[in-house]
């Protein structure tokens, strides 16, 4: 029997940040390349390979590189679960 031919298992680097890690099994989940998220965040496909195995990325182009793959950061309220939202502005 032949074993079915896909993409190689992604391998991160011990040091990868777990939303590095996630952010790649989103994209792998979805079909999409490293290619295709960083043309849509605006990035290099540099920038992308060195968070899996070189450098940590800053928060901006990470946040540009999740809604690129269809997500938004959150914070949640380890209390509670809940996500946390700024309040809206009052109405003048």
């Amino acid at each position: 029997m032949r074993a079915k031919k896909g993409r190689p298992p992604l391998h991160h680097a011990p040091h990868a940040h777990p939303l590095v890690c996630l952010l790649f099994w989103l994209m792998r989940a979805q079909r999409l390349g490293v290619g295709d998220v960083s043309r849509r965040a605006g990035l290099s496909n540099a920038t992308l390979w060195h968070w899996r195995t070189v450098k940590s990325p800053n928060l901006v182009n990470f946040e540009a590189a999740a809604n690129a793959a269809g997500f938004e950061l959150a914070l949640v309220d380890r209390a509670t679960g809940q996500i946390v939202t700024m309040p809206k502005p009052e109405a003048a």
